[in-house]
């Protein structure tokens, strides 16, 4: 019995196994907008999309493709087109962010969603400017108002002739 647990862990292994970080598609969203995945995989019968370990849709291939979602909320949530070789976020959450996989027919494809949020529009302002001769010197500053990660700013400093 011990043998069989061995085999089916060496097995599982396998098929799980991803590609290296360099060969893993990286996308970005944003909160409240929407992202999709695109499996280049046009063979096999059908497809499990997965965020991390977890399960989100099982899709067969079918004419039209046969969806079965893990929670309910995921059908208002995630959106399965191309036949079932795109899976969309609609309305992405920090939360979101993470490895995504599908799965057909045991080729394993990897994604990874970055989410942000929007910023709202920046302010420059001139902090110091000082021209003296054909020289001026100057202090730019950009900066965002923020909730939930602060206010962000920077700041350039330089000089340059008139």
């Amino acid at each position: 019995m011990e043998e069989f647990w061995i085999q089916l862990l060496a097995i599982l292994t396998l098929l799980t196994q991803t590609r290296s970080t360099s060969d893993t598609p990286e996308l970005i969203g944003a909160v409240g907008g929407s992202v999709t995945f695109h499996s280049n995989n046009t063979e096999g019968n059908g497809a499990l999309w997965s965020f991390g370990n977890i399960p989100i849709v099982t899709v067969l291939f079918e004419d039209p493709p046969q969806l079965e979602f893990y929670k309910k909320e995921y059908k208002t949530h995630f959106t399965v087109s191309e036949r079932g070789r795109a899976l969309s976020i609609s309305q992405p959450r920090m939360e979101d962010a993470g490895t995504y996989s599908v799965n057909i027919d045991g080729k394993i494809s990897t994604f990874i969603l970055l989410v942000y949020r929007e910023l709202t529009e920046p302010t420059v302002t001139c902090d110091s400017q000082n021209c003296s001769g054909s020289i001026c010197s100057f202090s730019l500053r950009c900066s965002v108002p923020g909730t939930g990660f602060g206010n962000v700013s920077y700041t350039w400093r330089g000089w340059n002739r008139r």
